[in-house]
């Protein structure tokens, strides 16, 4: 079955749903399914759909068939760093409108006119992985070749770039059209198109996974061997302790911990979760322990 999205389809789904739970308000369910649609919230929702709805008045747009992007996609992207051993994003979001493929085959054209390797410009990505990879990255373009298009990011403090693999504009288009299962690199699920240059499910497992559980291999595998005991369920208090103790072993300190998380990240370590400073704890020992 094919919904499309339009705000007035919007706003009638959000009042079906407040008819069946009142309790929630319209304002709050509208929040929700803009979250639920892969939207920062429903301010966000309505300008794109706003948008989309003056793009769709015009019959073919620059080689965008009426009706290909009758809605939003959300395509996902897996990013890397471009400097290896760097920390970076494990993906990336972009939401793709008549408009941006429009603007992205506009370029395309004018590489192939002028002969360009690539044209640059600015287009932050609709939202990317801050699970593990805490640190901002305020400044992101888009490059657009003579077949593909990418993102690159530059994180804050930092001298090195993150960016996406490479989107074969033709096989997008075709996807779009076809609205296919995909391939191994390309996965359609649900409404929304996952690419990884390896494999697109675990692309789609990885985001999520919010649902993506930090790894405290080596914290919980010191704190079975030592104590006996399991360390995710452990309380918030042991966990701490045992925290302190595995930074001890490493010849490390806390307060080392501590001064890396706020120099770098700009984070207060202290006023972390106990998952949290696991988890920094063990990037700290990762890159720190001899």
């Amino acid at each position: 079955m094919h919904i499309e999205l339009t705000s007035t389809s919007v706003n009638q789904m959000a009042n079906r749903i407040t008819e069946a739970f009142p309790q929630q308000g319209k304002p709050a369910v509208l929040e929700m399914l803009a979250y639920g649609l892969g939207y920062r919230n429903f301010d966000t929702l309505s300008g794109v759909l706003k948008k989309e709805k003056a793009a769709r008045k015009q019959t073919q747009t620059n080689g965008v068939p009426l009706g290909l992007l009758s809605t939003p996609v959300a395509l996902w992207l897996e990013c890397f760093s471009v400097d290896k051993g760097m920390d970076s994003p494990q993906w990336v979001a972009y939401s793709l409108t008549t408009m941006n493929l429009t603007f992205i085959l506009e370029q395309q054209a004018i590489c192939i006119a002028k002969d360009l390797d690539a044209v640059k410009f600015s287009e932050e990505p609709t939202s990317y992985d801050q699970g593990f990879f805490v640190a901002d990255i305020p400044s992101w373009s888009m490059f657009v070749s003579k077949t593909s298009f990418w993102f690159r990011g530059i994180p804050k403090h930092c001298d090195y770039a993150v960016e996406t693999t490479l989107i074969e504009i033709a096989r997008v288009i075709t996807l779009l059209k076809e609205r296919t299962e995909g391939t191994k690199d390309f996965r359609w699920i649900g409404s929304q198109l996952y690419h990884d240059g390896q494999n697109a499910a675990a692309l789609w497992e990885m985001t999520h996974a919010g649902d993506v559980e930090p790894e405290f291999s080596q914290l919980e595998s010191w704190a079975q061997s030592v104590y006996g005991v399991v360390f995710g369920d452990c309380s918030a208090s042991n966990q701490d302790v045992y925290i302190k103790e595995y930074l001890a072993v490493c010849l490390l300190s806390e307060d080392d911990v501590a001064e890396w998380v706020g120099l770098h990240y700009h984070k207060n370590y202290q006023a972390e979760s106990v998952a949290a400073k696991a988890c920094w704890t063990k990037r700290y020992v990762d890159c720190h322990a001899e």
